[in-house]
């Protein structure tokens, strides 16, 4: 009689297990509203394949900042199956802070990058525009321990692994085993063979009260199932989460770390090679004579040029407006020194050494010497009447 009822009963509880509406996260329960509003699902329209054809697909994950959504890094794989920092959809679409996918709370924001870690099976999705109604989900920097109790969220495929869910699950597991990269972990609660599915990969796994992420699902056995899920952990990769997330977007931002540092180094040897063909250009030029000047009681204009000549180099102040500009025709002898903090007005000698090398001493150009004559000028002897007026072309040039 006793063995008449056990049966009876065990009987009835399979048909009630049957009778149960499928669910996503298998096994998992529905998400109040309201709640999780961190919870992303990501909708990539127009996958490449190896045929050339295309396919849809969906993962899930978190809003970890206004313009980011951490996921797993298998998400955003090339028709070759490797996983790579773009996009790979033709569309790519971020559902956000939405509990019920029928409803229209939330936002749908358009993903516009992604990045990948390179030590585990994690991708930080870039979104379009920012969203700041939502409280982003907390990375944490600690390790889990074993036996500690997460909650899983996500958007995955329900039951036995057939059924597309209509609205956000959640979970409760164990973290059974922490290892270098991953977590192992498992279901307890609605039911010991709660487990993440297909489509929840990136779903988070996080702490509660208040909700800390500690990992995102990556692989795992067919749904449902008791036992452990692989999950990547992100503690250890908080600090390149949080650089990726507040690095200043740049004149290379979006692009691959590759192709951004060959850029990066192409520009600096171009710079290299120009440096180097001005120098050897202004090394190989002939002495000139040293022209201009300041104007008496004026301060240094904040140009100079640095003019070689045979008995030195002095800097001459460049007027704004000049016509005298550097490289041109008339005056590729003359290298613009830009950007000085103190300028030297024209007469004062540069520090030995200073300019290209080719000059033996740096000295001032002396104003006392006539090209014509090569002797010194005549002093007058007596100081010269300043209202005068004074002969053209009496004036000596500096000789070179």
């Amino acid at each position: 009689m006793l063995r008449l009822l056990t049966n009876l009963l065990t009987i009835v509880l399979i048909v009630l297990a049957g009778a149960q509406p499928a669910q996503a996260i298998a096994n998992g329960e529905d998400a109040p509203d309201g709640d999780y509003a961190f919870a992303v699902r990501l909708t990539m329209t127009g996958i490449p394949t190896e045929d050339h054809g295309s396919r849809d697909s969906w993962c899930s994950g978190a809003l970890i900042a206004p313009k980011w959504v951490i996921t797993a890094g298998h998400c955003f794989r090339d028709a070759d199956g490797k996983r790579v920092s773009r996009t790979v959809a033709a569309e790519t679409t971020a559902t956000v802070g939405r509990t019920d996918l029928g409803g229209s709370g939330g936002h749908q924001v358009r993903v516009v990058g992604a990045r990948q870690a390179e030590t585990a099976d994690v991708a930080l999705a870039e979104l379009a525009e920012p969203i700041t109604d939502v409280t982003p989900l907390t990375v944490g920097d600690t390790a889990p321990k074993p036996g500690e109790r997460v909650r899983l969220t996500g958007y995955g495929l329900s039951g036995d692994g057939n059924s597309t869910p209509d609205r956000l699950q959640t979970g409760r597991f164990v973290v059974d085993r922490v290892g270098d990269a991953v977590l192992e972990i498992s279901g307890r609660a609605p039911r010991r063979d709660t487990s993440a599915c297909p489509h929840d990969s990136g779903g988070p796994y996080f702490r509660e009260s208040p909700p800390v992420l500690v990992a995102v699902v990556s692989s795992g056995p067919t749904c449902p199932h008791e036992g452990p899920d692989l999950s990547a952990r992100t503690d250890n990769l908080a600090g390149w989460i949080t650089g990726t997330v507040n690095a200043r977007p740049g004149l290379l931002s979006g692009l691959p770390a590759r192709v951004a540092g060959g850029l990066a180094l192409l520009f600096v040897l171009a710079v290299a090679i120009y440096l180097a063909r001005a120098q050897r250009a202004l090394s190989a030029a002939p002495p000139t004579p040293a022209v201009g000047g300041t104007a008496p009681g004026r301060d240094p204009l904040p140009f100079a040029a640095l003019r070689v000549s045979g008995r030195g180099a002095v800097l001459v102040p460049i007027a704004p407006g000049s016509a005298w500009l550097p490289g041109s025709r008339a005056d590729r002898r003359t290298l613009i020194a830009i950007g000085l903090g103190k300028t030297t007005p024209i007469g004062n000698a540069l520090p030995a050494g200073a300019g290209t090398g080719r000059q033996r001493a740096v000295t001032p150009v002396s104003p006392r010497r006539c090209r014509r004559c090569r002797t010194p000028a005549r002093r007058p002897a007596t100081p010269p009447d300043s209202s005068a007026p004074r002969a053209a072309g009496s004036r000596c040039r500096p000789a070179a």
